[in-house]
């Protein structure tokens, strides 16, 4: 009796493997034709309405726009940029000019140098009327703070200059 049951067994096992085999043979020949499908439907140049292509043209067309725009964007500052520095070096030019008239001596509040007497009988150039030394002093550390902020101002509108050029 163990011979029939051994010989069922056997019977049994293959047509088990045998039906396995027909089911692993099916499923083959349908992942091969998805795989097919998948790849025909991503090449096929044809295809217009592919959702693949069309996310990738997409992709492309938005990084144009924003090269597009960004370099706008530059050119528009950059010459935003060079139009405030030639006002600021207009201004550092006359504040110059006015640092070097104060230094002269031959400037007061209206243009006119100020010859005046101190307690002492001696002579001083200053500006304004009766301030003496002083007024020329604090007008002078006025137009010396003001000349060091557009120097600063100008110092960071080179350098943002330099780093929209490596841009």
């Amino acid at each position: 009796m163990s011979s029939t049951s051994h010989t069922n067994m056997l019977q049994q096992a293959k047509a088990t493997q045998l039906q396995d085999l027909k089911q692993s043979h099916y499923y083959s020949k349908q992942l091969q034709s998805i795989f097919t499908n998948l790849i025909d439907s991503n090449s096929n140049s044809t295809d217009i309405n592919s959702p693949l292509l069309d996310k990738i043209t997409t992709i492309h067309e938005l990084n144009d726009d924003i090269d597009r725009f960004l370099n706008k964007d530059i050119a528009e500052n950059f010459h935003l940029l060079m139009k405030q520095k030639r006002k600021l070096e207009k201004v550092v030019r006359k504040c110059n000019e006015k640092m070097k008239r104060v230094e002269k001596g031959r400037l007061d509040g209206d243009g006119a140098e100020t010859v005046m007497s101190s307690s002492k009988g001696e002579e001083r150039r200053g500006i304004g009327g009766d301030h003496g030394g002083n007024v020329n002093e604090n007008y002078v550390d006025l137009l010396q703070r003001r000349c060091e902020l557009i120097d600063q101002n100008l110092r960071i509108l080179e350098q943002t200059l330099k780093n929209i050029e490596k841009s």
